[in-house]
């Protein structure tokens, strides 16, 4: 059947009889928002967050090292100024939740648009919102993991919108492809969905003309990525070594090298095809996502049942280009399980479009199956949902107010202004206090900690040093303070350096978190 069927309709009397709905999505995102806010600081976050503050004076990639597209550094330093915060850290999970409320939105409208139906458009939402995978640091921290859901989920609705719309065709599909290249400006693997999308374009809608394919479908497409390209290509032509070195050259040479040598410090971590089919299995076949998986074939077995209504060809495409982008996951190495996120992407949108497929015989069958398997969403999910807004309801710090107190008693033990920068891996915290940081870990350890299996060539594209160059590196330019405590390996050459140059603990800087406790090292008093 083609993908131009309209939707099935549903009548006006039983959409009302779901006021509830929009309480317990409202209650579980309140759960959600404090979840966001009090959860713990983790190492990534010293690499996305900083920026916010640096690119106010600084320009990305040639004045700091950043190792991703540049969306993401940019929607962290518009929200920390939108904000008028102070606080880095504040600003920067404000922004999570707000695109964890931007990305809902989108899901319930597109997932009611193609469904008509409240439950289903409910249970789509929830699939994400206590979806226990995201419920971890992959959606819970100011990083670009959670920030690329969002505009990959728009650019497959708007291409299923596109494909089912006379009307508004080339509008949808446009939109579908600005999208999705500003998915890639987030995160790089939002790039999985591009090809079997630009291929599905020649044969979808299948009724039509393949020449108005071509003018209806696929050129539109085509111009919506040249337009969502332009932040990306300006990076790129204002300078391509550079801008490359950091987001390709980096991942593909220093931090395979980096992680072949520490491959057993965190288990996690996938090298081999067996390591990462593990990886993937535990986020794609466990818990809310299999709760997903099971809904997506029990309405693909109704639907083929009722041979009606379906438009084949469209979910046949979304469902390929789903399972490209699950294939192309399995290609970086090493593997994390956040490089198992884009397929979720696609998975949440299937429900509503093969809904359509239902006839009105087998949905009364169907809803006791579609209400069981939210309800174990919010079962499974909702714990870790309540113990955060218990947390935050009696009193307890959130991560902002934990960093800003860290950040207190740092201002409180340098003397006076300080003389010169604060020498750490953890520069979230001095740059919380407003203190000044070296470029060469402006954004933490990610450069610095490579540099000794990076070849020359290599590390010339990024600003920073190597454990080997840090006393050439303090020698020039002392510190005011170094902030240690937080990788003891990696710190080591810091810690040589302050002792063999007269710099000793200060007792009254002792804030800890998930990966040590600080120390303030300052020159002894002559």
């Amino acid at each position: 059947m083609a993908a131009t069927d309209a939707a099935p309709s549903q009548s006006r009397g039983s959409i009302a009889t779901l006021p509830w709905d929009a309480a317990l999505l409202v209650l579980l995102f309140a759960g959600l928002a404090a979840r966001v806010l009090s959860y713990e600081l983790r190492l990534d976050e010293q690499l996305y967050i900083p920026p916010a503050a640096l690119l106010a004076e600084q320009a990305l990639y040639a004045d700091f090292f950043y190792n991703h597209p540049p969306l993401s550094a940019i929607y962290f330093r518009l929200i920390h100024l939108l904000t008028g915060a102070e606080d880095l850290v504040r600003s920067a999970r404000f922004g999570v939740v707000l695109a964890w409320a931007a990305t809902l939105a989108l899901v319930w409208g597109a997932s009611f648009s193609l469904s008509r139906s409240r439950l289903v458009a409910l249970f789509c939402v929830l699939a994400l919102e206590v979806n226990v995978y995201l419920l971890t640091v992959v959606g819970m921290t100011a990083t670009n993991n959670f920030l690329q859901i969002g505009p990959i989920y728009a650019g497959l609705a708007l291409f299923a919108h596109g494909a089912m719309s006379p009307s508004r065709r080339a509008l949808w599909t446009f939109l579908s492809g600005v999208s999705l290249s500003l998915a890639i400006g987030v995160k790089l693997s939002a790039v999985y969905y591009v090809p079997p999308l630009a291929m599905a374009t020649l044969f979808v809608p299948w009724d039509l003309p393949f020449r108005q394919r071509l003018l209806s479908m696929t050129l539109p497409m085509a111009l919506g990525g040249l337009v969502g390209a332009v932040p990306l290509a300006a990076f790129l032509v204002a300078d391509p070594d550079r801008f490359l070195g950091h987001i390709v050259g980096y991942h593909l040479g220093p931090h395979v090298a980096y992680w072949d040598v520490t491959r057993h410090a965190q288990d996690v971590v996938a090298f081999g095809l067996g390591e990462k089919l593990r990886l993937a299995f535990d986020v794609w076949f466990q818990g809310t996502n299999l709760l997903i998986l099971a809904a997506v074939f029990a309405f693909l077995g109704l639907g083929m049942a009722a041979d009606r209504r379906v438009p084949w060809d469209l979910w046949s495409a979304l469902g390929l280009a789903i399972l490209f982008a699950a294939g192309l996951s399995f290609l970086p190495t090493p593997s994390f399980p956040q490089y198992f996120v884009p397929p979720l992407a696609g998975l949440v949108l299937m429900p509503a479009l093969l809904w359509r497929a239902v006839d009105d015989a087998r949905r009364v069958a169907a809803i006791p199956i579609l209400i069981a398997l939210a309800g174990l969403m919010v079962v499974v999910g909702s714990p870790r949902l309540l113990e955060s807004s218990a947390t935050l309801a009696l009193g307890g710090p959130t991560t902002a107010d934990r960093v800003e107190a860290a950040a207190d008693q740092l201002r409180a033990a340098l003397p006076g202004e300080p003389s010169g920068p604060v020498a750490t891996l953890a520069p979230v915290y001095v740059l919380e206090a407003e203190l000044p940081v070296y470029p060469e870990f402006a954004t933490g350890q990610f450069a610095y900690r490579v540099a000794p299996m990076a070849p020359p060539e290599t590390m010339s594209h990024y600003v920073t040093t190597g454990p080997g160059q840090v006393g050439q590196l303090f020698d020039a330019n002392p510190p005011a303070a170094l902030l240690t405590g937080f990788s003891d390996a990696l710190e080591a050459p810091m810690i040589a350096w302050a002792r063999a140059n007269g710099y000793a603990p200060v007792p009254a800087v002792s804030f800890q978190d998930r990966y040590g406790t600080a120390v303030l090292w300052l020159p002894e008093p002559q």
